[in-house]
């Protein structure tokens, strides 16, 4: 369940990413498409507590929150809300 979910969310962002570069409008859509990155590390990380690897699991969680976080802090100051 979670691997065809990590699935569908890497053709989501293979998708976007082809469509930012397609139409050159890239500085709008990589915000979305760090949001489904991130999305899929903590999937991983989900993954790997489920066959007890810790490590890994803790660096995808770590993975996770850092790309949300420079996703938000991106997206806060290209739409010059900060």
């Amino acid at each position: 369940m979670l691997k065809k979910l990590n699935y569908i969310l890497s053709a989501l962002i293979i998708i976007i990413a082809v469509y930012g570069f397609a139409t050159n409008n890239i500085n709008e859509i990589i915000y979305v498409m760090m949001l489904f990155l991130s999305l899929s590390a903590l999937l991983r990380g989900v993954e790997s507590f489920q066959k007890n690897e810790r490590v890994n699991g803790w660096f995808n969680i770590a993975a996770f929150l850092f790309v949300l976080f420079v996703s938000i802090q991106g997206f806060l100051l290209y739409y010059g809300i900060f």
